[in-house]
């Protein structure tokens, strides 16, 4: 939350409109050569037209579902055991400023070019044609843990943020492999410090089956 909080200031300050509870309905492509395209802003479900995140609430229980089964979705074709692809076609409505007649517009932005960052659900690149490759591991579930940080701790102060994962655990001395030692097995593990010390790992299913953790 914190980096969030940095990259949303640093956005305001170099003029960034951030528009709440939105999101895009589609694109308007230009009528002549001197416009551009315009992308169509419509207010999400249990918004308000003008914006508030009053309702954002509601939703607040599918954050706390577990991650959907990607290849369970319709659109998926299985390329070997271990990855498939999504296949997508363009969406013509979507491209060609079609807005459906139940939508609360709330803005029409021009601009010269797009970024998405809706991460891997992204509904706005099935709607562009982009396929996706998907690469399946074993099945992992994340755990993220938050202690308390004393900077007057010489031991604490001096500790360095690290990243792990993948042949870490053949290493010797490494975290994962310590962990895998006492049975932990785990994808990936994160440390970080800040305000507190923040630890994000990626543990297998079975490794906390067999501590009784599920």
């Amino acid at each position: 939350r914190q980096i969030q909080l940095v990259y949303l200031k640093t956005a305001c300050m170099l003029g960034v409109k951030v528009i709440y509870a939105a999101s895009l309905e589609c694109l308007v492509p230009p009528s002549n050569a001197d416009e551009r395209w315009s992308a169509v802003v419509k207010c999400v479900k249990n918004g308000t037209e003008s914006g508030s995140v009053k309702g954002l609430n509601n939703t607040a229980q599918s954050t706390l579902d577990f991650k959907q089964n990607k290849v369970q979705r319709s659109g998926y074709e299985t390329t070997t055991k271990c990855n498939a692809v999504e296949v997508t076609q363009v969406d013509c409505d979507f491209v060609s400023g079609v807005v459906p007649a139940q939508s609360k517009v709330i803005a029409r932005i021009p601009f010269d070019g797009l970024l998405v960052a809706e991460r891997e659900w992204s509904t706005t690149t099935r709607s562009f044609g982009f396929n996706k490759t998907i690469d399946q591991f074993g099945l992992a579930l994340g755990l993220v843990i938050n202690l308390e940080y004393d900077p007057k701790d010489k031991a604490q102060r001096t500790t360095r943020p690290r990243l792990e994962s993948g042949t870490s655990v053949l290493t010797s001395g490494s975290v994962l492999h310590q962990l895998s030692d006492q049975n932990v097995t785990m994808e990936a593990i994160a440390y970080l410090k800040g305000e507190t010390h923040y630890i994000a790992a990626s543990i297998f299913k079975d490794s906390l089956l067999s501590f009784g953790a599920l």
